[in-house]
């Protein structure tokens, strides 16, 4: 049987687009003193500005080490880390902030995850996004194109 630890995840924001995981996980343990095998990096993907975004997960005893420091240097790069959250989140309103258990909300346990419309689910949705905390078409309530959804997965409270 295997244990799965509680881990703490970080996103490591503009990093060079030709970083490897390796060179990453090494600077980090450079920069911060943690162990190699310390850091885990779950995936490096391309950002909007050309180059990459790592999410990285560290032990919860070892994250203090990530939360004192507000950049790394990658090769010659400075790189923004932030700590990062998973919302509560119900899965009968599909709303934030509590779960299913406590939920005094409208029950749409049936609806599209993207528009909040019954009769189909969101692998098959056509119709425009609606996002449920902003009261707007144009992006899903759980995606960083949400400014509250980003605010709560980064920690800030609205």
């Amino acid at each position: 049987m295997t244990v799965k630890r509680r881990e703490t995840v970080f996103t490591v924001m503009e990093v060079d687009p030709f970083i490897s995981p390796s060179e990453l996980r090494d600077s980090i343990v450079t920069w911060t003193g943690l162990k190699n095998a310390d850091i885990v990096v779950k995936g490096m993907r391309e950002s909007r500005g050309g180059g990459q975004t790592a999410t990285i997960a560290v032990r919860e005893e070892m994250a203090a080490a990530l939360r004192s420091v507000d950049k790394v240097k990658i090769h010659w790069q400075y790189c923004k880390v932030r700590e990062r959250f998973t919302p509560l989140r119900c899965f009968r309103c599909l709303e934030y902030g509590h779960s299913t258990y406590q939920c005094k909300g409208k029950d749409r346990g049936r609806c599209c995850f993207s528009c909040i419309k019954e009769g189909h689910r969101a692998q098959e949705c056509l119709n425009e996004a609606w996002c449920l905390s902003c009261s707007e078409s144009g992006h899903r309530t759980d995606t960083m194109a949400c400014p509250k959804y980003r605010d709560a997965v980064f920690g800030k409270q609205r």
